[in-house]
């Protein structure tokens, strides 16, 4: 068939008008066969204006106005969420805030659990940190000489120019958190300050016996699903408040499926997960959610589940149907593969139980 000929001009022709009327179709689809559900149009119209109204709100908080600069160790609750962030977000950037003793750099703001880099390229360009006066720390007497922090008495690291508060900090360190593995350890330190320490390091001499002692002196096994708060609080560096999060975070989720899990609070880190990885365990059954029963309320109680995930499963499952297993929740946009190994172990389908007709039937020689 010539390029240039009639049959083909004819023929493109009936593609073209084929084309234009599955895209007019498709996009007219819900109003020519309107899914049914089990809101009334009432209900349905006070959803849809729910939606656009949020949907706007957060539009028109995603804008930062130019010229606004906030100190990141200064900032408070009510300008963080001027930037858009969510309130829980804005209280965990305060809360690891006051865990560190301040931020020495915007960087650490992707410690944050919750908070993404893409958002953190967002705020960054109206967030600084101000400057310390170093004037103290060169003024700062030191009378340095080798040492290891691991085993350095309170009265040695006085001698050495520390202060009595930041030799607690150091010794509080190494007996409730970990032993310290490298001279770097010192800036994890909280009121060990960035300034001061790079003078020290030089001296740092950690040996490898001092660095094993901590770990090797603890044999304590504790179940994290099972566990109580004083059972949690025999683990190194979790204490009572530490230890609260713990079960708080293991209520809202329903159990932990994997000690990987404890990386998610912002307290906790690989280095420490992997020093204590032995003296944990794991036991019991998980508190799982039926997908296809739930409302919104109880979906976004569950820390993967977010307002956003839970509405969309909801008019997923108004538009399409119950759930048949729960893969299918990977069809909805929202869930990647992350997510939903995540979320998995959570989840069931449970579907309405079929009435047997044939049951319901009266034997008509009764």
């Amino acid at each position: 068939m010539k390029v240039n000929s009639p049959r083909f001009q004819r023929a493109t022709t009936v593609v073209f008008i084929i084309a234009l009327a599955i895209h007019c179709l498709d996009f007219f689809w819900y109003d020519l066969f309107p899914i049914k559900s089990n809101l009334s149009a009432k209900q349905r119209e006070q959803v849809e204006a729910e939606w656009k109204r949020e949907d706007s709100l957060l539009a028109s908080v995603k804008v930062i106005p130019e010229g606004i600069s906030y100190d990141l160790n200064q900032i408070d609750l009510e300008q963080l969420l001027g930037l858009g962030l969510d309130s829980f977000i804005a209280q965990r950037i305060i809360r690891f805030r006051n865990v560190i003793g301040g931020y020495r750099s915007l960087d650490q703001l992707l410690k944050v659990y919750g908070l993404d880099s893409a958002e953190v390229l967002r705020i960054k360009p109206h967030l600084y940190i101000k400057e310390q006066n170093l004037e103290k720390q060169e003024a700062r007497d030191w009378n340095l000489s080798p040492f290891d922090p691991n085993t350095a008495s309170e009265n040695e690291l006085v001698k050495l120019g520390f202060t009595k508060k930041e030799v607690r900090g150091v010794i509080a360190y190494r007996q409730r958190f970990r032993p310290f593995k490298s001279k770097e350890d010192l800036y994890q330190v909280y009121n060990l300050d960035s300034s001061m320490i790079k003078p020290v390091l030089p001296f740092v001499q950690i040996a490898a016996d001092s660095s094993r002692s901590r770990k090797d002196s603890l044999f304590v096994v504790v179940d994290l699903n099972q566990a109580d708060s004083n059972q949690l609080k025999q683990l190194p560096g979790i204490g009572s408040y530490y230890a609260k999060e713990i079960l708080k975070f293991r209520e809202s989720l329903g159990g932990f499926h994997h000690t990987h899990q404890l990386l998610e609070l912002y307290f906790l880190d690989s280095t420490w997960l992997e020093d204590h990885q032995d003296h944990i365990t794991l036991s019991g059954s998980l508190k799982t959610l039926n997908i296809n029963d739930l409302d919104l309320d109880n979906l976004v109680r569950h820390p993967y589940i977010s307002y956003y995930l839970a509405r969309n499963l909801i008019e997923f499952r108004e538009r399409i149907g119950l759930f048949k297993k729960v893969e299918e929740l990977m069809n909805i946009e929202l869930v990647d593969a992350v997510l939903f190994r995540k979320l998995a172990p959570y989840l069931k389908v449970k579907e309405k139980p079929k009435i047997d007709t044939h049951s319901q039937k009266k034997n008509p020689l009764e």
